[in-house]
């Protein structure tokens, strides 16, 4: 049977029947809506909930005649949208008893019947759950998140979004299609930033897609949630994961088993979102190709993608020709001497096969000769510009573009070099450029921060 009308609960409120849409702000009685809303939920209300649901102090005669012309006004707004006849079609009030038409089509119903099947049979093909999920639109709802005969269903309808998504991200998983399982759970944290088992299935899949750095962030990320939050500390099967993946017993198994772009750059997952930041800094881009550095700061809470925009902004400039490096500070792993610096070099050198004849095949830290002076800030300034001759040199063919990823996690050295590095971005001429995610802590609280330098050599 063609369903007559669609309702639509999940992400937002909307009737529609063929090509005409009845949204929210189309409704002349507000209560009207909310009648419908309730209805399309539980498909069957008894005149006293209904009358108790709207109007819950009203006597039972003024109660009685609210509810009349509240369906009143009920049934003339599908008719005047939709056409004669369909609220008739649509619901009936008959013997004290307001029920929904088996034919109205409802996604809230739809979604539960689909994802609830998940009980029964573990093993859903892949195609169901995909179907079910895209029924998900977002939570029921969401212009009425406190009304309080929305909480219970909204909390069931979203722990069986959880557990649907949770299944087709194993799904992914096991067929080594980690973007699609990183951008399925990522999302489940936004509503409880406490779920280990969110946080778990995260750092096991940014493991397995060679994510080290992003696997171990995201337990720091889920410490930081249970601390905050909870006052608690990771269960003991997290904290045996994150050993795992810090002493490298977790790491991808094999390559990947659909053929992936080769990139030395972080965060090969799915981009959604941050269009207009992207945009923003894809324009400050082009603007510092031949003109003055800058320095911009992206803040934000752990865990919202600042890395993440990074990297493309990255993949941006090597698509435009640049040189791309990127190296990280990894707070698990101690403060070691220069570290984010010493893996971008390190790695760039060991994946580029040619290099412009001005640039040695050296790690400008790694292989710095030293003067022999007594005076250690004369070293240390001798080895800075050393680093800045590297960066000049690669940059003489095509500017280059450094990303430092948890900045804050450095020692106290590569903070001095980011500081010298950033300080030549006043200069007018620049070949080079450094992006820098990092922590700030500000009057006691955490901030989280993402630094883009464009950096003159």
């Amino acid at each position: 049977m063609t369903p007559l009308i669609h309702i639509y609960l999940l992400g937002r409120f909307e009737v529609i029947r063929g090509e005409t849409t009845l949204r929210a702000p189309d409704w002349p009685r507000r209560k009207a809506a909310s009648l419908l809303q309730r209805l399309a939920l539980n498909r069957r209300l008894l005149k006293d909930e209904a009358i108790d649901f709207l109007w819950p102090d009203a006597d039972a005669a003024s109660g009685a005649n609210n509810l009349y012309r509240t369906l009143h006004a009920l049934r003339q707004t599908l008719d005047n949208a939709f056409g004669p006849g369909v609220a008739e079609a649509t619901l009936t009030f008959e013997d004290g008893i307001l029920a929904l038409n088996d034919s109205v089509w409802v996604d809230a119903h739809e979604f539960e019947r689909a994802a609830q099947s998940l009980n029964s049979n573990p093993q859903l093909p892949i195609t169901a759950l995909q179907s079910a999920l895209e029924l998900y639109r977002g939570d029921l709802l969401p212009d009425e998140p406190y009304i309080e005969w929305t909480l219970g269903p909204r909390d069931h309808l979203r722990q069986l979004h959880r557990q649907a998504s949770l299944a087709l991200a194993a799904h992914h998983q096991e067929a080594r299609d980690y973007a699609r399982a990183i951008a399925l759970l990522t999302p489940l944290l936004t509503h409880d930033r406490t779920d280990e088992v969110v946080h778990r299935e995260l750092m096991r899949t940014h493991a397995l897609a060679g994510h080290r750095h992003d696997a171990l962030r995201q337990y720091q990320a889920c410490v930081e949630a249970l601390a905050t939050d909870l006052d608690l500390t990771p269960e003991p099967e997290t904290a045996a994961l994150y050993s795992q993946i810090l002493s490298g017993e977790l790491s991808p198994l094999s390559l990947p088993a659909a053929p992936q772009p080769e990139s030395t750059l972080p965060g090969d997952t799915l981009f959604v979102g941050r269009e207009q930041e992207l945009e923003t800094l894809r324009l400050w881009l082009r603007a510092a190709w031949r003109g003055p550095g800058k320095v911009i700061l992206m803040a934000g809470d752990s865990g919202v993608g600042k890395t993440r925009l990074a990297s493309e902004v990255l993949r941006t400039a090597t698509s435009a020709g640049l040189t791309a490096l990127s190296g990280a500070a990894y707070e698990q792993e101690g403060q070691l001497p220069y570290q984010p610096f010493i893996e971008a070099f390190d790695n760039f050198l060991s994946a580029s096969p040619r290099l412009p004849e001005s640039v040695e095949r050296l790690n400008p830290i790694t292989h710095f000769k030293r003067l022999g002076v007594s005076d250690p800030q004369q070293e240390g300034w001798a080895q800075f510009k050393a680093v800045a001759s590297f960066l000049t040199a690669l940059g003489q063919s095509a500017p280059v573009v450094l990303l430092v990823d948890d900045l804050h996690a450095a020692d106290e050295a590569s903070l001095r070099l980011f500081h010298y590095l950033a300080r030549q971005a006043l200069h007018r001429w620049c070949c080079w450029r450094l992006i820098a995610p990092t922590f700030l802590r500000r009057s006691g609280r955490s901030e989280h921060c993402s630094t883009l330098c464009i950096v003159s050599a």
